[in-house]
């Protein structure tokens, strides 16, 4: 987890307040046999919609599985 305190942005003319923000990830992994297994990782899974520079983008729950082959 990670927890970021309110802080003022400016960039030339722009200038505004970016809120304070937690964000949480989980990772899950599980070896279906010795060379293979699944994993999902998942960050913002509080999805609390935030942006990081004044005029960004939205960023919000983020969720990728996928298949894992060791050789």
């Amino acid at each position: 987890a990670r927890i970021v305190e309110a802080y003022r942005w400016a960039n030339g003319d722009v200038v505004g307040r970016i809120p304070a923000s937690q964000f949480v990830e989980m990772r899950a992994r599980y070896l279906t046999s010795p060379r293979f297994g699944l994993y999902v990782d998942g960050g913002d899974i509080l999805d609390q919609r935030r942006f990081q520079v004044v005029g960004g983008a939205v960023i919000g729950r983020r969720i990728v599985a996928g298949i894992i082959s060791e050789f």
